[in-house]
């Protein structure tokens, strides 16, 4: 198998997994939904009375809501765009972990040339990691094993997913808490706390993975910095004519992790 076809299966097997998550807290957003509407009294009444019937009616409702959401899932092409919208809004730790990629590779030069990289906006930035990154993916596909080894890819999966569950059940939250104010049934008062509880959850483990995400990010960019200081030093000091010249006696600030 060739470095492609390997690289392609692998960024393949991850997306799928990812948009299979994002089906999978689709469906039990939907059935949350429904059971809060309805009212966990009429739910469970139902599924009492004719337990056959409730079964096989909620097995063929997932099954076909959750191939439905797939199939319109696999045809979007802005899934990307939309998971750097939602951290940067609301967690901002794909920003922090593109600064420390930045950082580290600046660590290669010296101060005085370090300066002429600072105050660059985020593209930019980004931009010029990226060549770095692209000449480096060259070296005996070093850059892509070192990344897959790593299993910060997976961790990014991870921690996305754990972001659609968030939002999924925080949305449930707050309409449980509706049902329970307007007392529409007997057990919503039990159902808001599920809600509330599974959102917290899901709120904590983004932010453990995040942060999780920014230190490994570091300590594996500085793994590859150690190994290619040279080369990212050549592709950076063949950037710096590109820069704007620094301010006087301006230091470029670390990025605090």
């Amino acid at each position: 198998m060739t470095s492609a076809v390997r690289q392609y299966n692998y960024f393949e097997s991850l997306e799928k997994k990812i948009k299979s998550a994002l089906a999978v807290y689709l469906v039990l957003f939907a059935l949350g939904m429904i059971s809060t509407i309805l009212g966990m009294t009429k739910v469970m009444g139902f599924a009492s009375l004719h337990p056959a019937m409730f079964s096989a009616a909620a097995g063929l409702f997932v099954s076909i809501a959750f191939g439905s959401f797939l199939v319109v899932i696999g045809k979007v092409d802005w899934l990307g765009d939309l998971h750097i919208k939602l951290d940067k809004k609301f967690f901002g730790f794909l920003e922090k972990s593109n600064e420390t990629i930045f950082h580290t590779l600046l660590s290669v030069l010296g101060k005085g040339e370090r300066k002429h990289f600072q105050n660059l906006p985020a593209d930019k930035k980004g931009t010029i990691a990226q060549s770095i990154f692209s000449q480096l993916s060259d070296d005996d596909n070093y850059l892509f094993n070192k990344l897959m080894n790593s299993g910060i890819f997976q961790n990014w999966i991870w921690y996305w997913i754990s972001i659609y569950g968030t939002f999924a059940f925080t949305i449930l939250t707050v309409s449980s808490f509706a049902a329970a104010w307007i007392k529409l049934a007997f057990f919503s008062k039990e159902f808001f706390g599920f809600f509330w509880g599974a959102a917290l959850l899901h709120l904590f483990v983004s932010i453990f993975i995040g942060k999780f995400l920014v230190n490994k990010t570091k300590n594996t960019v500085q793994a590859i910095v150690d190994a290619h200081q040279m080369d990212i030093a050549n592709v950076l000091v063949s950037r710096i004519q590109d820069q704007p010249e620094p301010e006087p006696e301006t230091e470029l600030q670390e990025t605090d992790n």
